[in-house]
């Protein structure tokens, strides 16, 4: 910039990024961003509402405040912007949620959701891919405004420096292979798009962290790589949806996610409630029968039978519904399912880390569901045609078996036929899912906490 007459200090700031000297685009970026995040999270920690908290970090800073910049920027100008925002957001999450946390347990809080994490995304993790691929992203814009196929130009930029950076990474070597020919090819062109690096990323850190953990904790991962286990994360607090946790239900419930102590995993525990021996990390306690296991099963077999009530769904619960046998097979009866016929179903939550289990053969977290319908059908099948009956299971770290999705999804179907478009169909089925899943956390946290200092 020197050469066109613009010193160190000057600059423009041009659709949001800036473009001028070194010492004007440090400033600009410390003013813009670094004193803004810090001013956030400050902010947020203010509230007093960790559920409020967690939920704003994840979707209002960190990496989704300075994306646009880390596309328009190399990440040498960005300098130490990405790691200073990430230790900002980080030490946020750590005081709203009041754990401090171990390394490894910084990588699964910086996974996304689906993936067992939190959604908060490292910036400086993601700088070099953000700007690789809108680099591509403008050429081919470029490209398609003069009307040249964007394959038979090159880039006009050098990309070697943050191509470096992410060939660290095996699983995304063959694609910077790709991508540092010397013009465009259209292999190429899905790149441009950040969500086909940030999956190959996300992936191997995923197996990098299972690798790194105890045998717990490996097991633990396992069962949290689920779209449904971290629902109760991605909803809208909201009293009025009961959609909302307390802080002392939100604290305990991280720290589940996360595989700290509950308590000191230096001493021996007993169990308040049944004398037994219990583990630090609430294993035991989720599966006690004497820590009100079957008022979990009647909140979860309650809004089942509501929401089937909303979407005039007929249904019978927990009666003896079997005209032919004092036995009930199952905990509710659909009399009109799917066309009229009928339906039982038996509702049952899982453990899938009690003290027995054997942690290195828990695969998705749902073997524990499957051996548990087997064992539902063995009990109920002389007295109804398991044609006719499915087993709703659910772990106790969110996880659904198929036949729960399935039923899910009649319900969901049957709920929205009055919705006025298909937007809001889809929403009223995620709304349902959102609270059978919070129902199941409130209880997974009622449980846990019943045996901690009050």
């Amino acid at each position: 910039m020197k050469g066109h007459g613009i010193g160190d200090n000057e600059g423009l700031r041009i659709l949001g990024t800036p473009v001028g000297g070194k010492q004007f685009t440090k400033d600009f970026l410390d003013h813009n961003v670094t004193q803004q995040v810090e001013s956030f999270c400050e902010a947020v920690e203010a509230l007093g509402s960790v559920q409020v908290g967690i939920t704003l970090l994840k979707h209002c800073t960190g990496l989704c405040k300075v994306v646009h910049l880390m596309r328009t920027l190399p990440p040498t100008t960005l300098g130490d912007l990405p790691s200073t925002v990430d230790e900002i957001v980080l030490q946020s999450f750590q005081t709203i949620s009041g754990i401090v946390m171990t390394p490894l347990m910084v990588t699964q809080v910086r996974l996304p959701v689906s993936m067992g994490g939190f959604g908060i995304s490292s910036c400086e993790l993601m700088a070099p891919t953000l700007y690789v691929s809108g680099m591509i992203a403008y050429n081919l814009h470029g490209m398609a405004l003069i009307g040249t196929p964007a394959w038979i130009s090159c880039l006009p930029m050098d990309l070697t420096e943050p191509l470096q950076r992410i060939s660290a990474f095996p699983g995304l070597r063959p694609v910077v292979d790709l991508v540092s020919q010397p013009a465009l090819t259209p292999e190429m062109v899905k790149y441009k798009e950040h969500k086909e690096w940030s999956q190959l990323m996300y992936k191997y850190q995923f197996q990098q962290l299972v690798a790194s953990s105890a045998a717990r904790d490996r097991a633990r991962l396992v069962c949290l790589h689920n779209h449904s286990s971290g629902a109760w994360l991605e909803v809208c607090p909201s009293t009025q949806l009961g959609l909302r946790l307390s802080n002392a239900e939100m604290r305990v419930l991280i720290k589940w996610r996360l595989g700290a102590p509950l308590l000191l995993p230096e001493l021996q525990h007993k169990c308040p409630l049944c004398n037994g021996g219990m583990d630090c990390y609430g294993d035991h306690l989720v599966g006690c029968p004497r820590n009100g296991v079957a008022r979990r099963h009647g909140a979860l077999l309650n809004l089942i039978s509501k929401y089937a009530s909303q979407a005039g769904m007929p249904h019978v619960i927990d009666k003896n519904y079997n005209p032919d046998s004092r036995q009930r097979p199952g905990d509710i009866a659909f009399t009109q399912w799917n066309g009229g016929e009928r339906l039982y179903v038996d509702l049952t939550v899982r453990h899938p880390l009690n003290l027995s289990a054997d942690w290195g053969k828990v695969k998705q977290g749902i073997e524990c569901l499957e051996e548990a319908s087997k064992e539902k059908e063995t009990k109920y099948q002389r007295i109804v045609n398991l044609d006719e009956f499915m087993v709703f299971g659910a772990t106790t770290f969110g996880g659904l078996n198929e036949h729960a999705q399935t039923i899910l999804l009649e319900i969901g179907r049957a709920y929205t036929t009055a919705a006025p478009s298909e937007e809001e169909a889809m929403e009223d089925q995620c709304h349902l899912n959102q609270q059978l899943l919070m129902v199941l956390n409130k209880e997974v946290a009622r449980m846990l906490r019943s045996a901690l200092p009050q």
